[in-house]
């Protein structure tokens, strides 16, 4: 009795996922890929982060670019919307306030979420 209950409970859930998954975007893999970051000094002697993005796919594809950092032990968060034409790559940069000369310790992460 309580196998059949188990059994029935699990297709619900596999079928149920297998359609969230369809509704996600209805595309097995995400286009968007981070290639390359850079720490940079920006032309006026701040700190930039270059995140350089590519979209693999043969649509635009749009999304959300989170960059996480800890500077001199204090975490900070920047984000960046992007939206990128098919098979093209663009660098998003992200300046910070801070003088490229006064930084010690700059240890930056990134994450990149399609909409």
């Amino acid at each position: 009795m309580h196998r059949r209950t188990l059994l029935r409970g699990l297709t619900a859930a596999g079928s149920t996922l297998a359609v969230a998954g369809c509704l996600r975007r209805g595309y097995e893999e995400d286009a968007l890929r981070i290639q390359n970051t850079a720490i940079e000094e920006t032309d006026d002697g701040y700190l930039s982060l270059a995140v350089t993005v590519s979209n693999i796919a043969d649509r635009a594809v749009s999304g959300t670019l989170y960059v996480n950092s800890s500077m001199q032990e204090t975490p900070r968060t920047r984000v960046r919307k992007v939206t990128i034409d098919a098979y093209t790559t663009t660098t998003v940069r992200v300046t910070y306030d801070v003088k490229f000369e006064d930084v010690t310790n700059f240890q930056p992460t990134t994450d990149l979420v399609e909409e």
